[in-house]
């Protein structure tokens, strides 16, 4: 064990008490017997979502908002073995609400780095208005034949197709284009 049995005992009591310091030390020194637990009984599936130190605050938080009379612990491995029920029954908890329920199927989640592609198909209408604005802010520096070239680049024309309409060089639009870019970061 991680304390002798006055220092247990003087930390519990200190905690029991309000005491936060003893209460930050009595969860420094049995933490890793909780993370223990949680690392072993956490399905495979469930360690991209949940971080074992979720758990282990939601253990501490459990434990001191239970009342002091409650349990009595006389050694520092009663408390352990109080801890690892909390945390496996914490764990048991979360496997059977993401794996036991059809709201939460695992298997239709997906990590962010999968590639899939997580853009909204059309953007929003505020996403619409700032867009304009800022078209709008960077078009009004502009001489007005880069005007009319970014206005047709951003109808969607070809920079060839731009150059050969305006009779202009492709150079010249691929130049304008080039500002309008920077312009927009």
């Amino acid at each position: 064990m991680p304390v002798s049995l006055s220092e247990f005992n003087r930390l519990l009591k200190q905690a029991r008490m309000g005491s936060g310091p003893a209460a930050r030390e009595l969860v420094d020194r049995f933490t890793p017997f909780v993370q223990r637990v949680v690392r072993s009984r956490l399905n495979r599936r469930l360690r991209t979502i949940f971080d074992s130190a979720d758990f282990s605050q939601a253990v501490w938080a459990s434990f001191f908002a239970l009342p002091p009379q409650q349990h009595d612990f006389e050694t520092a491995q009663d408390l352990v073995r109080f801890l690892e029920i909390i945390a496996r029954n914490k764990v048991v908890e979360q496997v059977r609400r993401r794996l036991g329920t059809r709201h939460h199927k695992i298997r239709r989640e997906f990590p962010l780095r999968s590639g899939r592609n997580l853009v909204a198909p059309s953007p929003t209408a505020s996403q619409e208005a700032m867009a304009t604005e800022r078209w709008q802010r960077v078009l009004e520096n502009e001489p007005p034949r880069h005007q009319e070239i970014m206005n047709s680049f951003r109808g969607g024309s070809s920079p060839q197709e731009i150059a050969d309409q305006m009779g202009v060089s492709i150079k010249t639009v691929r130049r304008a284009i080039r500002r309008l870019r920077l312009g927009l970061e």
